[in-house]
């Protein structure tokens, strides 16, 4: 979902892993720039508001969400998945939400699973996928540490194409 920093690596890990990964963006321009890094399609939520609805027709359902976003969107996650589908919540950006539809629950035999941090093996078997697969972060910009309060607007402000990194010294 969207595109930045979590959304480019969960990208970046599941291409590695061979997925093929469909992604939601609130402008094409991202969109176009997520299919150059190997997104195999994209939806424009701003002007596709049943984007769940799209995301299953162009790809026949998926098989996870990853929801980066919050509880919010979890009416629209389970449209797009395919049944047995998972969706895996870790966004805190919008912690409220309608009621939940327990017919598309049901209906699909879906999975919503919170997820915070994982394990010591979980996060040695990340690293070695990471360094098996060469996967590096994508940098959006890179500021100044004496020009921190900076950064942590821009990351606030929302537009961003990957992470923004403080440099020290």
């Amino acid at each position: 979902m969207g595109s930045g920093g979590v959304a480019l690596s969960a990208l970046q890990f599941a291409r590695a892993a061979g997925a093929r990964v469909y992604v939601t963006v609130r402008n094409n321009a991202a969109g176009e720039a997520l299919v150059r890094r190997g997104a195999a399609g994209y939806v424009n939520s701003m002007t596709e508001h049943d984007w769940g609805d799209a995301i299953y027709a162009l790809s026949k359902g998926v098989d996870k969400v990853v929801d980066s976003v919050g509880v919010s969107i979890l009416a629209q996650a389970l449209a797009a998945l395919a049944p047995g589908g998972e969706i895996a919540t870790l966004g805190l950006f919008d912690a409220t939400g309608g009621p939940l539809d327990g017919y598309a629950l049901l209906g699909k035999q879906a999975r919503i699973r919170g997820v915070a941090v994982g394990s010591e093996a979980m996060h040695r078997d990340l690293v070695r996928h990471v360094e098996t697969h060469d996967i590096h972060p994508v940098i959006d910009r890179r500021i100044d540490f004496l020009e921190a309060p900076a950064a942590y607007m821009a990351q606030t402000a929302g537009g961003l194409f990957g992470k923004v990194v403080i440099e020290l010294g």
